[in-house]
């Protein structure tokens, strides 16, 4: 096995290890209770624990931020800029379900006066949304459009330019 080849394989197998280890510590939030576990109920609605809200939505962004990640380093930036905005895409189209959902299956059926609390619970399905990630979605599409944007940059398409020189 090549020198190169072996440290590929130390580097890949470190970086598993140190995604398993995210994972168990953030698995280990999934029981902390407190006063704040329901403190989001209301008219609209009342949350499921937010310590199991947090947990899931962090164990969904250790799936999506490293193929971000990936995508931005490996792919061209166009690539990566298709993919952020389809990633966008699917989170805002997903969005539009749940208001649509919420329109006929809760703004229709409450109480006149409670309509107004329709923020709080799109608010309240968009965060707690945790089989399918939409919040997630929007963020790392947002954060690989920021990293591919600045990994094109006039500044650093020049400092590219001026080290090839050298």
């Amino acid at each position: 096995m090549s020198q190169t080849r072996y440290h590929s394989l130390i580097y890949f197998t470190l970086l598993a290890i140190a995604w398993g280890g995210a994972v168990l510590f953030v698995l280990s939030f999934k029981d902390i209770q407190g006063d704040w576990d329901h403190a989001a109920c209301g008219v609209w609605g009342c949350s499921p624990p937010l310590a199991a809200v947090g947990v899931c939505q962090a164990i969904w962004a250790l799936v999506l931020f490293p193929i971000i990640l990936w995508v931005n380093r490996v792919c061209p930036q166009r690539v990566a800029r298709i993919t952020a905005n389809t990633l966008v895409a699917v989170g805002l189209l997903a969005s539009l379900v749940i208001v649509i959902y919420e329109i006929f299956h809760w703004l229709l059926f409450v109480q006149p006066e409670h309509r107004i609390y329709f923020g709080h619970r799109i608010a309240l399905a968009t965060l707690t949304q945790v089989e399918f990630p939409v919040v997630m979605l929007l963020v790392s599409g947002l954060v690989l459009r920021g990293i591919s944007s600045f990994n094109s940059s006039p500044e650093t398409i020049r400092r590219t330019l001026e080290a090839s020189d050298e």
